[in-house]
């Protein structure tokens, strides 16, 4: 037992030996997060670029560092991404959004990473030392591409399911018909006939022929001569 306790004792000692020889900086930690982190100032200068280290997620973002937005997206996005800065340090909250890119937007990429369109959440915050706003914000981005495919799809197939089930029109309820010759009174007060109304309103076609009762009445010669026979 004592035995036990001192090379646990002993392989503590070279831990902690090795901790004090070897210490982690931040700037070491910054550079292995997975996932982007910008600093901006409020011209939309990208004063730090940290993280970003899964290639399955991001393009090395590294060579953005001392860069303006409008230096490397197209004016549009560069301008909407300012906006967000702006409206970050004027009222000082945080701002979630989303977005889309692609390596092909940002001028000098390296295009290391994903290929194609590539959705994003950014987190954006004023930056504060001391409780004192620094004028700047921190940028955290997150690829969501996955799971915004799956919202697409989702939403695509709810789509079809609307316009599947919009196109299966059923007749219900009491339907006003006149008496006399069988016309149907719509939502409008407009009379159609039977089989417009109905054809208008649901899937059923129609086809025409003649019951005995009518060919009686319509062709009494006709039903006469069937009678009599040859």
């Amino acid at each position: 037992m004592t035995g036990a306790i001192s090379m646990a004792w002993k392989g503590e000692q070279m831990v902690l030996h090795w901790m004090r020889r070897r210490t982690i900086s931040a700037d070491e930690v910054l550079k292995a997060l997975p996932d982007l982190v910008f600093v901006f100032d409020r011209d939309g200068r990208y004063l730090k670029v940290m993280g970003g280290a899964e290639r399955r997620f991001y393009d090395d973002a590294s060579f953005l560092k001392g860069k303006l937005i409008h230096d490397v997206l197209p004016v549009d996005a560069a301008d909407h991404y300012l906006s967000i800065i702006h409206r970050v340090l004027d009222t000082q909250t945080i701002q979630v959004v989303e977005y889309n890119l692609s390596s092909e937007d940002l001028e000098a990429s390296p295009k290391d990473g994903p290929s194609g369109e590539q959705w994003f959440q950014g987190r954006v915050a004023p930056l504060h030392i001391g409780g004192e706003p620094l004028g700047c914000v921190l940028w955290t981005v997150i690829n969501i591409t996955e799971k915004k495919k799956a919202e697409m799809e989702r939403d695509r197939a709810m789509a079809e399911l609307e316009n599947a089930l919009a196109e299966i029109n059923t007749l219900k309820g009491i339907l006003p018909i006149c008496s006399a010759c069988k016309k149907i009174r719509d939502e409008g007060g407009g009379w159609h006939q039977l089989e417009d109304y109905i054809s208008d309103h649901s899937d059923a076609d129609f086809s025409h022929g003649i019951c005995p009762d009518c060919m009686k009445t319509l062709y009494p010669e006709c039903c006469r001569e069937d009678e009599q026979g040859p």
